[in-house]
């Protein structure tokens, strides 16, 4: 699957011609919305995308107290 998006990236920045930084940075923020849309609109999140590999690592970074 990850060849499919690099894949999928590569095609849309020459047919369309914009920015590969670009579309990774869109990407990025389209994934970190959609969880904050399930988890909250404060939620801490961070989406990276890997140029290289192709991987995606999404992290939901949450406060542990003693007692809520």
């Amino acid at each position: 699957m990850n060849n499919e998006i690099l894949d999928a990236l590569s095609q849309i920045t020459r047919e369309k011609s914009v920015d590969r930084a670009l579309l990774i940075e869109t990407q990025e923020m389209g994934l970190a919305s959609a969880v904050r849309k399930k988890y909250g609109a404060t939620a801490d999140v961070e989406v990276k995308f890997s140029n290289d590999s192709g991987a995606l690592s999404v992290a939901l970074r949450k406060t542990v107290v003693e007692t809520v």
